[in-house]
């Protein structure tokens, strides 16, 4: 199955958040049944954000239409991480 839809995202102590905005996401990719791939850029964040990122990574391992849920820790300014998800 090929990749149709990519989630791109930086992060930066968003451990608030960061669970609800991803299961809003995954929850439409699977109402739609697209496959997509997640990549998040994490600047080694203090908050918890990276603990909670890995367990959802694990806990979406299995799901039919996540086909990548990659989480990359790269000290760097927002906008090179993101160039760097771009890349990815």
């Amino acid at each position: 199955m090929d990749v149709e839809y990519s989630f791109l995202s930086t992060v930066y102590n968003n451990s608030r958040t960061i669970k609800g905005t991803l299961e809003s996401i995954v929850n439409a990719i699977n109402k739609a049944e697209v496959a997509s791939e997640i990549i998040i850029i994490d600047n080694y964040l203090t908050d918890g954000t990276f603990e909670i990122l890995k367990t959802l990574q694990k806990e979406l391992r299995n799901n039919r239409y996540i086909i990548r849920f990659m989480i990359i820790r790269k000290k760097c300014s927002r906008g090179l991480g993101r160039q760097l998800a771009l890349q990815l």
